[in-house]
């Protein structure tokens, strides 16, 4: 098992070499495949700044200073000024070896310095460090990643929750190729639950929460955003859709439901039903997800009077 103190790199470790002297580069470039590192070569400060801001560039990039066109530290700077992720750790190369000239190198962006001739053993040691921390830099993303995730999860069902489907609302409102285009938006409460709740016990009533969670996501795919809205309530957001459409969409989820019963392992079989309201209009540049929600929640009041196990579907007001 690899750790960050390998003494070796790990296969696949990439890292840029730019300096516009064809014999150096070779042999960088030899040094550092013999160390087992894949290397991308560049011939200038222009190359190197597209190699690090193009798509999946190396994380560690060894450039020289002195380069026509750009210097190496102009790469630095402009790649700083903007802040790529994950972060490319750079080592200049110079043969200049004054500190003041040490001081104006790092300043520029660069996180190591190497002074010409470089001896191949500091320089490896000096990329072993940086490559520990981009390592490591890339697994605090990988965490922050998680737990962001996790923030827009609702823990039982792993569908988005209330403020991450509102946050989505917000997002597709904000978007001027949205405006204009129909939205709709589908509101499902689980029929009887505190029925199943009080005959059956909790633990079957989050059973049944999972399972129609399941349900939705199977019929709906791709096409809507599902979210647990609270309690036995689900809201699905469909962008691009029109009612007609939608209301299709309803009648599956409804089906899915209702066509097979609730296997509990080592329990009861339930069976279970729901009651779908469904709002649409063209989206606006002022709407909120509060007002399709509202429209929503009165055609599932309807659908709930009527006798339950049914679809209501109703535009704003309006619109």
């Amino acid at each position: 098992m690899s750790t960050l103190y390998d003494k070796d790199f790990q296969a696949g470790t990439r890292v840029l070499v730019a300096d516009d002297d064809m014999v150096t580069r070779m042999m960088l470039t030899a040094t550092l495949t013999d160390w087992g590192l894949d290397v991308t070569e560049a011939e200038d400060g222009h190359q190197a700044l597209e190699v690090l801001t193009g798509e999946n560039p190396p994380q560690l990039a060894l450039i020289d200073w002195n380069m026509p066109g750009k210097d190496g530290t102009d790469v630095c700077r402009e790649l700083r000024a903007g802040a790529p992720e994950p972060y490319v750790y750079i080592i200049i190369l110079t043969s200049m070896n004054k500190s003041e000239d040490i001081v104006t190198g790092l300043d520029s962006g660069a996180d190591d310095y190497v002074v010409k001739p470089y001896n191949p053993a500091e320089l490896r040691v000096r990329l072993k460090a940086g490559d520990r921390i981009v390592r490591l830099q890339w697994e605090l993303i990988q965490a922050r990643e998680i737990l962001r995730d996790q923030a827009n999860r609702d823990p039982m069902t792993g569908l988005f929750n209330r403020r991450a489907i509102q946050r989505k609302f917000r997002d597709r409102q904000k978007d001027p190729t949205e405006a204009g285009q129909p939205l709709s938006v589908l509101l499902l409460d689980i029929d009887h639950f505190k029925l199943i709740n009080d005959t059956h016990g909790h633990d079957v009533g989050d059973l049944a929460i999972i399972e129609i969670g399941k349900r939705i996501r199977e019929v709906v795919g791709t096409e809507g955003l599902v979210s647990r809205y609270g309690g036995e309530e689900f809201l699905v957001v469909f962008p691009r859709t029109e009612l007609e459409t939608a209301d299709k969409f309803a009648a599956d989820v409804r089906n899915a439901i209702r066509s097979q019963p609730l296997v509990c392992p080592n329990g009861p079989t339930v069976n279970i039903t729901a009651s779908i309201g469904l709002a649409s209009a063209k989206l606006e540049s002022d709407d909120v997800i509060e007002t399709f929600v509202k429209v929503a929640d009165e055609a599932l009041y309807e659908a709930k009077e009527s006798g339950r196990d049914r679809v209501i579907s109703r535009r704003l007001p309006g619109r």
